[in-house]
């Protein structure tokens, strides 16, 4: 790679005397001061360096605009050409990707178990989804509820839910048959498979439309800030051209932290 050019010393020493020429008074003519100029240009040529003819060479080659073949690293004709340093490559450090964290809840499984003392249930848990005009699912037993296995987990933040009959197709009574007898502070109590409980308390109790939109369906299948459990059920007159009940019940219910036991010895609304 070739340096930053050095220009020759008779160019030097005429630059040097220029600025002490632009010096003079304001009253010189202009001819008196190319005469200055000239007399200077004389005195540095007097002694004009002495230049071996490889050097004289490569001045000339380098005024033409030629490039200049020499060793490497050399000085010529005030040129220097340098090799570059030798690049050496950052040291492999390896990536450690970040450990993925685990939903606690998801671990848990699907709940098993449901209880709620106070109208004498305790019944086995079937995972629902939604039918295919996008309403959510029933179970299969008419003992049994169902659990909306595409919401939230009961104990966690959200609104789960489970669903359960009225009554059986002979009109018999059903898990839920009694579902409206439930007070404010009656318990509910859902089971996990690795023995964890999770308390809830009834808050309260709502009849919507069996074919009600918008707001009610985000407050029983939405986000919340607290671990909240919805029960719903059939109620209100039966529609025999739709075969279905004209109303829905839905109690309302969230967690009690301290009521609530987990097989690792802790209590709350969160897992350890």
């Amino acid at each position: 790679m070739v340096g930053t050019m050095r220009l020759p010393r008779v160019l030097l020493a005429v630059l040097a005397v220029t600025p002490l020429l632009m010096g003079c008074e304001a009253g010189s003519s202009h001819a008196g001061r190319a005469e200055a100029t000239k007399a200077a240009a004389r005195v540095a040529w007097t002694a004009p360096p002495t230049v071996s003819s490889a050097s004289e060479d490569a001045l000339a080659a380098a005024t033409a605009g030629e490039p200049i073949a020499v060793a490497s690293p050399v000085r010529a004709a005030g040129f220097v050409v340098a090799e570059p340093l030798p690049t050496s490559e950052p040291p492999f450090v390896p990536t450690v990707p970040p450990t993925p964290t685990t939903d606690p809840f998801l671990a848990l499984g699907p709940p098993l178990q449901l209880e709620i003392p106070a109208i004498g249930v305790s019944s086995s848990v079937e995972l629902v989804g939604l039918t295919n005009d996008g309403a959510m699912d029933v179970p299969k037993a008419w003992m049994n509820v169902g659990w909306y296995r595409d919401g939230y987990r009961p104990g966690e933040p959200g609104n789960a839910v489970l669903a359960g009959h009225l009554d059986t197709s002979s009109g018999g009574p059903a898990v839920f048959w009694s579902l409206d007898r439930l007070q404010p502070g009656d318990e509910v109590i859902v089971s996990y498979g690795n023995g964890d409980r999770y308390v809830f308390v009834v808050e309260g109790q709502e009849l919507y439309r069996h074919d009600a939109q918008g707001p009610i369906i985000d407050r029983i299948f939405g986000e919340s800030l607290t671990p909240d459990l919805n029960l719903v059920t059939c109620d209100g007159a039966w529609d025999h051209g739709r075969a279905t009940y004209s109303h829905r019940l839905v109690v309302f219910a969230t967690l009690a932290p301290d009521r609530t036991a987990r097989a690792n010895g802790g209590s709350g609304g969160t897992l350890e």
